[in-house]
């Protein structure tokens, strides 16, 4: 169907409204770039010390007051307001059921080998009075679970997560193949076999003989502030005694994860990223200064190019300022940034 005249005169004439209202829009503000520009060539030394200043003023007042470190991945790569979001949020908020506890897990095993012994048992208490005997953790466990100890989900549960119990009843492995095979803990409950012994092998009867693994799963509080941080101290204890193990050299090694582990590596891998941002600005600027030398100076434009490379890193240092004071929080995403406007 062809349109009349009427109709494509009125789009012209939209079309031509829209036109003029977008220029009546740029002109004051091109006319303030210009005035910007025409000023700043008349004072440079006044315009570069000013931007210097306040570049860096932006950046130092930002990081010393609303700096915020985000690293709970929940948080970085939910998006807003979203469907997963707003039901965790009314799960842990609004539903008025028990949080869920902060799992605090560590497997032990030998590569493979077989775990199952008098020794691998003892070294799987050993990890747990680590974690057990680390400052705080008696007063962390009663703030909620009151006089009962945090709840353990461990092999050691045979002889009630205690180390003195399980050396006066087992004396072989014998006894202790035959005590890990039974289907009960001493308080009656069932005993869920794979969720503490990895890659279990029985013989006809449904005794144990071997196994790769065993998985000891400690229950802390759902009190993420008074958690982390005994999570942090648990951490660094467990590490020192994974290097006396592997200075031992038997063989015993173990894994560990605890709530924050994940928090911790984001935190990490963002403290180590930093020293690369100067690192590639002297890059590029080394780069630009090379592009742009020539031998004759009138045509050699090497401090244009370092300028520009500088301009970009004030341009940063203001960005970032702005963003802290706002309280926008920092981020792995946001430390892309200057690797992204360097390399552009």
């Amino acid at each position: 169907m062809m349109r009349s005249n009427d109709e494509m005169a009125s789009e012209v004439t939209i079309s031509q409204k829209w036109t003029k209202t977008i220029k009546r829009f740029r002109a004051p503000v091109t006319r303030m770039l210009v005035g910007i520009a025409d000023n700043s060539a008349r004072y440079p030394k006044t315009y570069i010390i000013s931007i210097i200043v306040i570049s860096f003023a932006l950046a130092v007042v930002g990081l010393f007051t609303n700096f915020n470190l985000e690293v709970n991945e929940d948080i970085i790569w939910t998006p807003t307001n979203s469907r997963a979001q707003l039901h965790g949020n009314f799960i842990d908020n609004e539903s008025g059921f028990d949080p869920e506890s902060r799992r605090f897990m560590v497997i032990i095993h030998r590569g493979g080998d077989n775990i199952l012994s008098m020794e691998g048992v003892r070294r799987t208490f050993e990890v747990l009075d680590t974690v057990r005997e680390t400052d705080g953790y008696d007063d962390l466990c009663k703030q909620f679970y009151g006089e009962d100890p945090c709840p353990i989900n461990s092999p050691t549960q045979f002889w009630n997560n205690t180390a003195e119990l399980f050396e006066e009843s087992i004396s072989t492995d014998e006894k202790l193949l035959a005590a890990l095979s039974t289907t009960t803990f001493p308080n009656g409950e069932v005993v869920l076999q794979t969720s503490i012994i990895g890659n279990p092998t029985e013989d006809e009867n449904g005794e144990l003989i071997s196994a790769e693994s065993l998985r000891a799963i400690i229950k802390l509080p759902p009190l993420p502030e008074s958690s982390e941080s005994f999570e942090s101290k648990g951490i660094d204890k467990l590490l020192k005694l994974r290097d006396a193990w592997a200075a031992e050299g038997d063989g015993y090694v173990f894994q560990f994860f605890a709530e924050r582990s994940f928090s911790d590596e984001f935190q990490r891998a963002i403290i180590n990223d930093v020293p690369l941002v100067p690192i590639a600005f002297v890059i590029m600027s080394i780069f630009t200064c090379i592009i742009f030398w020539r031998r004759d100076w009138v045509y050699s434009r090497v401090l244009l190019g370092f300028g520009a490379v500088t301009a970009i890193l004030l341009a940063l240092l203001s960005g970032y300022g702005l963003m802290f004071l706002i309280g926008v929080p920092f981020t792995s995403m946001t430390q892309i940034l200057p690797f992204i406007m360097f390399g552009k």
